[in-house]
Formats: structure tokens, sequence, C-alpha cells
């Protein structure tokens, strides 16, 4: 069988004449060998012009034969003999990663070519798109990256031999950017105008970058913004910035990327606090220095404390001195005032308080000379007469009047009144003292002075005052006293007497001057209780009745058999707790204080004055179910007599109180 070589030079390429056509039967192995059908035609052919192109291999490159459709060696054909070139192998660099916004450099690629031939190696694409381009360096791929780029890249390589024979090959790179870490400082506070320095934050990067930490905003906003200094934040905060305020801070990296966090600072300011001097008192005309009151700031700010007001005004102001108040007061100003003090910071409204200072000057308490009588012509020489300050105060007594007017006025001489009467002056004549203290509060009394141009007689009855239960009687003892050497027989008349009219009987209804006798009264189960006064009246002989005739009054109460002692067992008892109206009233110098209980309690009575400061107790204890009494002979609880004036009696007994008024009159 014949064959025909044909032989492929690397020069060149032998033309066989046209009745040559090569058709290949190996269609890929041509293509490997990079001849295209173009290529072999022309190059064999059999005689019918059909090429026919058979591919013989032994190991060192491609031999072909020439045969005609039918299979039929062509003699005449023209060998020719030749290798066919191979494409590149090209190897990419390994799976990469690159940190956003820097250079990626990768490792080595490889590029072989089977043919010995020189290839070159150049980018091809990248997907997804980038900014830039990756370029071949050598023998490695670098690719400038930017920082909008983030994930996974592909990378496509393609190596060209002389020929044009290609191979691609493609890699990933990965593009990261973690963004960094803030840890922002402890919650804290700060007092009111003052700067802020917070603990540290600390901030992290896990790629390495540099990172730049700012302030961010700050809620509710605040007059000046919080600022970075160092590894902590400063904030300068004012006096009218107060509460909860939210600090953000922003850590950025070089690529933008971002972490936020926020911390509290409260802003604080307390607000001092003040407590008063306790309430007190001082005399009138004196000054005040008030117990110790107390400021305090819980912060520990400086505080200035002052005189808000006093109410009602002063003629002096309070001032501050030390830790007390000092107030010069004046003989005007009596009643209680309300001073108030004030406490500031510079941060916060101030903190008020108040106390009471009662001013005070009571009265002198005088007490005149009894009663007497002087004859005409003659120099009276009273019985001493008694003053009392209840405050201590210097007292000065001065005669003020005598009515009806006398040729010469009365003198104080020590402690009693001297008065020097005219023959002329006949009668009753009364004179007034007044006593005064150092602030002008002054107390009158005054007593009778009978200046006699004849013999004359006086009355008086004891007690002046009584007790009867109905049906029973009391006794008065009834004294006539002569004056001047009256020895006259006077007859005595009762009035004012309970019923019957003629309930009361003297023992002698005659006396003279010097004498005594006993008023008997008695009533009957009808006569009307209550309280009864008695006139008893002894009368001269003389025509003069304004001379010789004179009267003295007792009082009398009438009371059923059940006003003292247990009522409970009458109908018409009180149901509930009473305080009855002293009798008498107005009274020298005792008085009967009567109440009933509706029950067994525990009782106090006390009296008071018109200040309201407690002089006496009468009874402090426990009493049982009924009408009960108590008598007050106006004196205080040292046992020393009182002056007139108004005076209070309460009553307390379990939740019933109750406060009535009379009146000592000397």
């Amino acid at each position: 069988m014949k064959r025909m070589l044909l032989v492929f030079c690397l020069s060149c390429l032998l033309v066989i004449p046209g009745f040559l056509s090569a058709q290949t039967e190996n269609e890929t192995g041509l293509i490997k060998m990079g001849l295209s059908a173009d290529v072999l035609d022309g190059l064999v052919r059999d005689k019918g012009g059909e090429p026919r192109l058979q591919e013989i291999s032994d190991g060192s490159g491609y031999d072909f034969v020439a045969t005609d459709w039918f299979g039929a060696e062509d003699a005449g054909a023209v060998a020719a003999t030749g290798n066919i070139d191979d494409p590149p192998q090209l190897t990419c660099p390994d799976d990469g990663s690159v940190h956003a916004g820097d250079i990626f450099t990768s490792t080595d690629f490889s590029v072989t070519d089977p043919d010995g031939d020189t290839a070159l190696v150049s980018f091809l694409d990248i997907s997804p798109p980038a900014t830039n381009d990756a370029a071949v360096i050598e023998n490695h791929v670098e690719w400038v990256t930017t920082c909008e780029e983030h994930g996974d890249y592909t990378i496509r390589l393609v190596a060209t031999d002389p020929s044009g024979l290609e191979d691609t090959c493609e890699f990933t790179v990965n593009v990261y950017n973690q963004a960094p870490q803030l840890t922002c400082p402890d919650d804290d506070s700060v007092h009111a105008a003052y700067t802020l320095v917070s603990t540290d934050f600390s901030v992290a990067d896990l790629d390495g970058d540099s990172v730049m930490v700012t302030f961010l905003d700050i809620n509710p906003p605040a007059m000046v913004s919080p600022t970075i200094v160092d590894s902590h934040v400063e904030w300068r905060t004012f006096l009218d910035e107060n509460g909860d305020y939210v600090i953000r801070l922003v850590a950025a990296d070089s690529c933008g990327l971002e972490d936020t966090c926020e911390f509290k600072v409260t802003v604080y300011n307390r607000p001092p606090e003040l407590t008063c001097p306790n309430d007190d008192s001082v005399h009138a005309g004196e000054t005040f220095v008030s117990s110790d009151f107390i400021a305090f700031d819980p912060d520990g700010d400086f505080i200035s404390l002052g005189l808000l007001d006093i109410n009602p005004a002063p003629t002096n102001y309070p001032r501050i001195a030390g830790s007390h108040v000092v107030w010069v007061t004046t003989c005007d100003e009596e009643g209680d005032y309300v001073i108030r003090l004030v406490v500031s910071e510079v941060c916060i409204p101030a903190d008020t308080c108040e106390f009471t200072v009662t001013v005070y000057n009571q009265p002198p308490d005088l007490t005149c000379p009894d009663d007497d009588s002087v004859n005409a012509g003659d120099t009276l020489v009273s019985t001493d007469f008694s003053v009392t300050d209840p405050d201590g105060d210097t007292v000065l007594v001065a005669f003020l009047d005598i009515t009806p007017p006398a040729t010469n006025n009365p003198t104080i001489v020590a402690n009693h009144v001297e008065w020097v009467t005219t023959a002329a002056e006949g009668g009753d004549y009364a004179i007034r003292l007044v006593a005064t203290d150092s602030c002008g509060a002054e107390d009158t009394c005054e007593f009778n002075v009978c200046s006699r141009t004849s013999a004359d007689f006086t009355i008086s009855a004891a007690p002046d005052t009584q007790y009867v239960t109905r049906g029973q009687s009391k006794d008065y003892l009834v004294k006539l006293t002569s004056l001047f050497g009256y020895a006259e027989t006077c007859t005595l008349f009762v009035s004012g007497l309970p019923s019957p009219p003629d309930s009361g009987v003297f023992d002698q209804d005659t006396l003279i001057p010097t004498d005594s006798t006993t008023l008997n009264v008695y009533t009957t189960t009808d006569t009307d209780t209550g309280w009864y006064t008695l006139t008893i009246t002894a009368q001269g002989p003389s025509a003069k009745l304004s001379v010789l005739q004179h009267s003295t009054q007792v009082m009398l109460y009438v009371e059923k058999a059940t006003d003292v002692g247990d009522w409970t067992d009458n109908p018409n008892s009180p149901k509930s707790f009473a305080l009855l109206q002293n009798q008498p009233n107005p009274f020298n110098p005792e008085t009967q204080i009567i109440y009933y209980l509706p029950r067994a309690c525990q009782v106090k009575l006390n009296i008071y004055n018109v200040l309201g400061q407690k002089i006496r107790t009468l009874f402090d204890g426990y009493q049982g179910t009924g009408m009960q009494s108590l008598l007050w002979d106006g004196r205080d609880g040292d046992g020393v007599e009182l002056g007139s004036g108004i005076y209070f009696y309460r009553l307390e007994a379990d939740d019933f109180h109750q406060t009535k008024k009379m009146t000592l009159l000397k």
C-alpha cells in the first residue's frame, strides 16, 4: 500500500497541486494543532478535486496521507511532513484578600508554552466591575482598590503566544473592611456649672485601621457641646442645665465605616437646706438674739444667707450676725412678728424659712391702797399700794386724778398716798393712781376716801358669795362700824331676795355701829334656781340719807338638790359636757367655776391671762360623773394676788375643750 508522507516544514508550507485536498478525519486534533480547514484546503486534494486528509500519528508529530474518496492512494501526490503549534498553558495566582482602599498584590502566576513560544500574560477583566482595573506586574497581579469596593471580585488573565493562541484563568479576591468597635465612657454625673471629665472610652479596629473618635450629638441640646480630649470626653455645663443628658460619640475608620455609642450624664444641683431659729419672744424695747439657724448645701456649694422680710414692718429691721438673728425692738412694737430668712446659691432659686418673734410688754399690776376716810381738814396717809411688773420692768407710780376735784392733789410718798384736805371738803372722793413701766405700758387703780365733816358709819357683810340648795338656808354676818363717834341706832333692810319676798330675816333688824347681827336667808323647794344679788342697807335716823345710809352686796346661788353631786338619775340633767359661767362675775376676790361631766374622766382646768399664758392649774386629775365646782381665789400658782383684768378659764375633759372669760375687779 502506497503511502505518501506529507512533511510540514516549520518555516514554510509545500503547497500540493490543486487536485489535492485535505479533509480532516479528526477535527479536534487539527484544531489542537492550530490548523484550520482553510489551511489544510489546498494542501491535499484528490484527482477529482476533493480533499481527503487522514491523520497518522507516530508520537513525534502528525503525519498525513492523501487518499481519494474511494480510499485509493495517489502515488503522484506530493508528500509534506511538519508539526502543528500548541497554545500556552496559564496558571492563575492563588485566591486572596485585601483591605478596601489598599493595593492588592497577588501571588505569582505561571505560564508555559509546549512549543517553547514566549507567551504574553495580560489582564482580561474583573467582575463585578471595579473603579480601577488590575494590572500584571512581572509575574504577579496588582490591583488598587477603593473604599467603595467590598465583597468578592473575580479577576481573569489571558496568556497569548506569538501565533495568537490563548489560554485564560481566573482567581478571586475578597475586598473587606470591618467597622471599628467603640465603647463609650461610663454613665456619669456632674454639678451644674462644673466641667464633666468622663472616664476613658475605648475603640478597636479589627483591620488595624486608623480610627478617629468625634462628638456626634447631645440630647437635649446643651449650650456648649462636649469635646474629645485624648481618650475621654469633657463637657462644660451651665447654671440652667439640669437633668439627664445623652451624649453620643462616633468612631470612623479611614474608609468611613462608623460605630456609635452613647452614655448618660446627669447634671444636678440640689437646693440648700435652711432651718430657721426657734420661735421666740422679746420684751419691747430690748434687743432680740435668736437661737442659731442652720444653713446647709448638700453639694457643698457656696451659699449666702439674708433677711427676706419681716411682717409687720418694724422700726428697725433685723440683721444676720453669725448664725443667728439680731433685732433691736422699740417700745412701739408689740405682738407677733414673722421673720423670713432666705438662703441662696448662684445656681438655683432660694430656699426660705420663717419663724415668729412675739414682742411683749405686759403692763404693770397696780393695787391701790384700801378705801379710807379722813376728817375734813386733816391729812390722809393711806395704806400702802403695791405694784409689780410681770416683765421685771422698772415701774413709776404717780397720782392720776381725784374726783371730784380737790383743793390739793394727793401725792405719792414712798409707797403710799398722802392728801392734805381742807375743812370745806366733805364727801366721797375717788383717787386714781397710774403705774407706768419703761415702755409706757400702764395700769391704773382707784380707791375711795371719805372726807368726813361729821360722824358716820360703814356696813359690811360676809361671806360675799354662798351656795344654797332649794329648801335650805344660809346665814350672812352683817356688821356696822362707827366713824368719828357715830352711835345712832341704824335700821337694816335687805332686797333682791329669792321668793318668797320675806325669805330674809335679821336676828336683829336694828344695830348700833360697832355691833353685828346675822341675816338668815331661807328658800323653799319652789324657789327659782340661779344667782341672786342681795343688797343689805343700814339707815340711820337722820334725814340726810346720802351720808347716813350705806349698803353692801352679797351673792347667793340657789341650786336644785341635784345641782351638785350625781345628776345621772335626774332626767333634766345635761347629757353632755358643760362649762358654766363663773359666779360671781365680775368678782373680788374669789369666784366659783361650775361644770358638768356626763361620765367619769380625766379633767384639767387651767387659768390664763390675756396673753394666753397659763397662770394657774386649778385641777388636774380624775373626776366622777356629775356637777363639779372649783373655787378660784384670784391668785396665781405661786400664791401671788393678781391684779384687775380679764382672765380665761379652760376646761379639758376627754375630747371636750371649752374656754370662758371672767373679770377680776378690785
